[in-house]
């Protein structure tokens, strides 16, 4: 057998492999992930209702609502949203706590943006993606953040995180 002559220097022939190949099994690993992802588009008929609370919905790991902290009543939240985590405030001073809303991250953007301003918070920069969004924010002297990140069960709901200091 010859050799085939490449831009790298000689290939045996019949040991040809193109430098390529690499893409087609990467390439049916991204496939086979996005088979299991919603389709982009409006909710047709037949898609079940978004989770307004803590119920369990077949297949979905189930999160238990927690008290409200004291802070938190201060930031508006969407009606149906339940307190999950209230982990130790950080090194900073920030008190945390983590919440289940029952809307897309953008949504929860959106609603941030309209009913934050009534309530006297002003949104700082924030940024939004398909799945997430974040934005930092002010309220008189205290200061804090959050991030948004969309839940893929139950559908048409998010994970909140905040940070506040008083």
């Amino acid at each position: 057998m010859g050799q085939l002559r490449g831009r790298r220097g000689a290939i045996p022939a019949g040991r040809s492999f193109p430098r390529c190949a690499w893409i087609s099994p990467l390439l049916g690993l991204l496939l086979a992930a996005c088979a299991q992802t919603q389709p982009l588009g409006p909710p047709s008929a037949a898609s079940p209702p978004s989770q307004t609370s803590s119920e369990a919905v077949a297949g979905c790991p189930t999160s238990s609502p927690i008290a409200t902290p004291e802070w938190l009543g201060a930031i508006p939240l969407p009606s149906g949203s339940f307190v999950v985590d209230t982990p130790p405030d950080d090194a900073q001073g920030y008190r945390l706590a983590t919440v289940i809303v029952p809307m897309s991250a953008k949504a929860f953007l959106q609603y941030a943006v309209e009913q934050w301003a009534a309530a006297g918070i002003q949104l700082g920069r924030g940024e939004s993606e398909r799945t997430e969004s974040e934005a930092t924010f002010g309220l008189g002297t205290a200061i804090g953040g959050f991030k948004a990140n969309d839940l893929s069960c139950p559908l048409g709901s998010a994970t909140v995180a905040l940070r506040y200091r008083p």
